[in-house]
């Protein structure tokens, strides 16, 4: 493997979530690093393919989705997978996710190049099925995914694998925190992410109507992907209900992220299941704090007392007497050391770096 690998991201990524957001970070950091070369090959309807195009990162449109192919469909998509991977001299073929892992790993086989599936999902219990071909190696975006797989894949032990926690940007972020004495200040909370019911959002309404000690906003920033949309109508009719929705201000999806984190103090995440929490990283390189539930990786990536709390969420009153107990202060204080565990452990240059040392770890293995 050459000093500079050429290196090529799989990705469905039929919008931007959180897995898309890490997958830019990467890109972004590894164009401008002489020792990644990398390219980025995605639906030509994905909103990933405009973003690389508009962002100087090389890009090939191609059709993904075994879904939407016939057998014909997917032995041309391989055919011409293996011509990118030949014609572009690709090292390493890294599928973002899972669900891109089954369209290229035949063809990166075919080729012997090194091959890496991203686990940023949930293991479920058909891995083996998505598995047929087996990966060089494997990135888990938390112990907890690391943990699943263990768990559910028998085989496992036969390929590397690499608990690496998504990176985040530490750029355009555009306020500085300081804290006003003497004088009351409403406390804004956040929830920014897809707007579903795994996430929560019905239950954290449900909770901040009982905070009653406090002054507070909660902003909720995102979409609802499902065909219908009927949770995003759900969540404010519920918020009406309550007789918070002159409290809660439902923002839609931003393109600026900083600025949502700009105007919050924290971050509100009651998410039922999570393998990570890229959330409260992006939050803490922007001086917020986080209040989780304690499932999947978000433990893994907030400090409970101390960049935030990690809450049982069928304790409600537990968590109800934490948001009413709050200041700006306490809050301030927390921002800070969720900045800190932010930049020690997921800026994407101490990623990509990470990520060049494993590509050789791969290919020293493989000799």
């Amino acid at each position: 493997m050459a000093d500079c690998m050429r290196v090529a991201f799989i990705a469905l990524a039929p919008f931007i979530g959180g897995s898309e957001r890490s997958l830019q970070c990467i890109l972004l950091e590894a164009a401008k690093s002489s020792r990644i070369e990398p390219y980025l090959v995605c639906p030509p309807n994905s909103p990933m393919f405009l973003w690389a195009t508009t962002n100087g990162i090389k890009t090939t449109p191609v059709e993904l989705d075994l879904a939407l192919h016939s057998s014909l469909q997917k032995a041309r998509t391989m055919l011409r997978i293996i011509w990118i991977l030949f014609l572009y001299k690709i090292d390493v073929v890294h599928s973002n996710q899972i669900w891109s892992y089954p369209i290229c790993a035949l063809p990166a086989k075919l080729l012997k190049k090194k091959l890496v599936c991203h686990l940023r999902d949930p293991i479920a219990n058909d891995v083996s099925w998505w598995f047929k071909i087996k990966p060089d190696a494997v990135i888990a975006v938390s112990q907890y995914i690391n943990n699943s797989l263990k768990g559910l894949y028998t085989e496992h032990s036969e390929i590397l694998i690499k608990v690496m926690i998504n990176p985040v940007t530490s750029q355009n972020i555009s306020k500085k925190r300081e804290l006003t004495t003497n004088q009351k200040h409403t406390i804004v909370f956040g929830f920014i992410g897809q707007i579903a019911p795994v996430k929560g959002v019905i239950e954290t309404l449900e909770i901040m109507s009982k905070v009653t000690d406090l002054d507070w906003t909660f902003l909720v920033a995102g979409e609802d992907n499902s065909l219908d949309g009927n949770y995003l109508s759900s969540c404010k009719k519920k918020a009406k209900q309550l007789g918070i929705a002159n409290r809660v201000h439902f923002l839609g999806f931003l393109d600026n992220t900083s600025e949502f984190y700009a105007v919050i103090d924290c971050i509100l995440m009651f998410s039922k299941q999570e393998p990570l929490g890229r959330v409260p990283l992006e939050a803490g390189m922007h001086d917020v704090p986080s209040i989780v539930s304690n499932v999947g990786g978000l433990p893994e990536v907030v400090i409970d007392k101390e960049s935030g709390y990690v809450c049982d969420t069928n304790n409600v009153d537990f968590i109800v007497n934490i948001l009413n107990n709050l200041t700006k202060k306490k809050l301030i204080v927390m921002g800070k050391r969720a900045k800190s565990f932010a930049v020690e452990n997921a800026t994407s240059e101490k990623y990509v770096l990470d990520l060049i040392n494993f590509y050789k770890e791969i290919n020293k293995a493989a000799k």
